[in-house]
């Protein structure tokens, strides 16, 4: 618990330090382990991952793990809000067969929803996706 704190007293003022603490407190849980808050870290690191450090392979792990917990948790809307994430990963990595399979799983997971933004975004890559591939 006191990584955690850590975590969160330095997340507002040095983020990338934070997220030091953060991968330690993830790390060090098993991974039947499930919780929102330990799946919302997992999430954050990947964040960090993916946007600061651009250190994809890292996020897309982190994603995973995140879906895991949300799974787990039966929380199909963070689950499917996180696999439209990870979705835009393998989208940047030019992985489309990838992007296709998770942008699938999450539209099933978040159409029941109706979070018309989130669907629309999803919907917006999925065309991206296709207009990519081409005939392929």
């Amino acid at each position: 618990m006191s990584l955690y704190h850590l975590y969160t007293e330095l997340a507002p003022k040095r983020y990338a330090e934070a997220m030091n603490y953060a991968v330690l407190f993830v790390k060090a849980l098993d991974t039947t382990y499930a919780d929102p808050i330990a799946a919302r870290m997992c999430n954050a690191v990947a964040d960090f991952h993916e946007k600061e450090e651009f250190v994809y392979s890292d996020a897309i792990e982190w994603r995973m793990r995140s879906v895991h917990m949300y799974s787990l948790l039966g929380d199909d809307f963070g689950a499917g809000y996180t696999l439209y994430n990870l979705s835009r990963i393998y989208y940047r990595r030019s992985e489309f067969h990838l992007t296709l399979q998770t942008l699938d799983k999450a539209l099933d997971l978040l159409t029941p929803y109706e979070p018309a933004p989130i669907v629309a975004e999803c919907y917006n890559l999925l065309g991206a996706t296709y207009f990519m591939c081409q005939d392929y």
